[in-house]
């Protein structure tokens, strides 16, 4: 039998209820008792306050912060805190993140749904140029410091960017949002409200058009497999590409 953890218990209850949140490891479920109330704590908690946080930090001359903590700091939030709520038992059944992943499959997805992302994105960003709604934006966390970035530095953000916020952003807002939506409303509304609220987060309005359609794509990816490996992949291979490109072709992306 586990040993009692008071203060998680305590925290699990709540911010998730009675059920809450059932992790084992990164085993996933998300139960029919899910409520908005607890989709809200993990978001609050996971997301938006370390984003104020270490976002005030960055900006205070007092207390900078260097810019591969402010990369990894949300995502490690998130996937910190679903496994701190996990329930005592470790015997749950595998969920909506299974541990018996078959590494070719996710390597394949990565590959040839990551670019099939950059060029739906392509093709977003030429729609927004024809129609004269773009301007040159910098999304480029390799180029926002100010200062140059070593290159453990490099690496550290690179591996944040490229394994830790897909897995971080798909559990939530696909895994969670999105399955706790759909069971109060019809999908096709779930699947634009979770996009909607990932679409939100990441910045510059002229990029809005983008993620969103992005954030569809890998909303009906997720829910044609039935794996959240599937928009895990795909997201992990889009971003791949992102530095890549940013690599090959600095100040152009």
């Amino acid at each position: 039998m586990p040993a009692s953890r008071p203060w998680i218990d305590w925290l699990n209850r709540t911010l998730f209820g009675s059920r809450g949140l059932n992790v084992s490891g990164f085993i996933l479920l998300a139960p029919p008792a899910w409520s908005l109330r607890r989709v809200s704590g993990v978001f609050l908690a996971g997301e938006i306050f370390p984003a104020l946080i270490l976002g005030g930090m960055y900006a205070s001359d007092q207390l900078h912060m260097p810019m591969w903590l402010l990369v990894t700091a949300q995502p490690l939030a998130v996937i910190a805190l679903m496994w701190l709520v996990r329930p005592p038992t470790e015997n749950s059944p595998a969920g909506i993140f299974p541990l018996d992943i078959d590494f070719t499959s996710l390597l394949r997805y990565a590959a040839s749904w990551g670019l099939v992302l950059r060029v739906i994105s392509l093709l977003v960003v030429m729609g927004q140029v024809a129609v004269g709604f773009w301007e040159d934006v910098t999304n480029n966390p390799l180029l926002l410091a100010e200062e140059p970035l070593g290159i453990v530095e490099q690496v550290i953000i690179v591996f944040s960017a490229v394994i830790l916020v897909p897995i971080a952003e798909e559990l939530f807002y696909r895994g969670l949002l999105y399955r706790s939506l759909g069971r109060r409303f019809n999908l096709t509304a779930a699947a634009f409200v979770s996009t909607a609220v990932w679409t939100f987060l990441h910045g510059p309005v002229v990029l809005y058009p983008v993620i969103f359609v992005l954030g569809i794509f890998l909303t009906l990816l997720y829910e044609s497999t039935g794996s959240i490996w599937a928009p895990i992949a795909a997201h992990m291979g889009f971003n791949l590409t992102s530095f890549l490109l940013m690599w090959i072709l600095p100040g152009v992306v």
